[in-house]
């Protein structure tokens, strides 16, 4: 997408838990990742698996407080 001739990039946020991924990834990347050619990011409060599909695939993730992964990915995307 542009907005005065700016391509504007889009970020998912995964808030909580990453629960069924397994399930669910192959849709999502599909359907919501690779559609709107977005950014995903994982604001969720510690790694417990790092075999998931979603980690893997994350542009912004960390072992940090929520509020810190947020307030950091929202200042990068901040469109002026």
């Amino acid at each position: 997408m542009t907005v005065n001739k700016k391509k504007i990039k889009t970020l998912i946020c995964i808030l909580g838990q990453t629960r069924a991924q397994d399930i669910t990834w192959d849709s999502f990347n599909k359907y919501l990742l690779k559609s709107l050619d977005a950014d995903l990011a994982l604001c969720i409060a510690e790694k417990k698996n790092k075999n998931n599909h979603m980690y893997k695939n994350a542009k912004y993730n960390g072992n940090i407080k929520i509020q810190m992964i947020t307030l950091n990915i929202l200042k990068k995307h901040r469109i002026n």
